[in-house]
C-alpha cells in the first residue's frame, strides 16, 4: 500500500503552474520589480532549460536561480 498523496489529474496538472507562479510572485517581491518583468524572463530561462534538460524535476529552482541572479545584475529600479 502506497503512502503517497495522490492528487487528482487536474490538480497534478496545475501543481507545477501553481509552484512557478509563486516563484514568479516571490522573485519580483525581492528584487523590487513589477511582475510582468520578473514572469517574461522566468519563462523565457524555463524555456531555454527545458530544451536540454534530461532531469526536469528541479527546472523551477533551477531556473529561479539563475533569474535571481539575472535581477541582481539589472539597475537598481527607483
Amino acid at each position: 500500500m502506497s503512502k503517497h498523496l495522490q492528487l487528482p489529474n487536474s490538480l497534478a496538472a496545475q501543481a507545477p503552474a501553481i509552484q512557478h507562479s509563486a516563484a514568479i510572485q516571490q522573485l519580483a517581491e525581492d528584487s523590487n520589480w513589477p511582475v510582468p518583468v520578473v514572469a517574461e524572463m522566468y519563462w523565457h530561462e524555463l524555456a531555454q532549460l527545458e530544451e536540454n534538460a534530461t532531469v526536469k524535476s528541479y527546472l523551477g529552482l533551477v531556473t529561479a536561480r539563475k533569474v535571481r541572479e539575472a535581477l541582481r545584475h539589472m539597475p537598481t529600479r527607483r
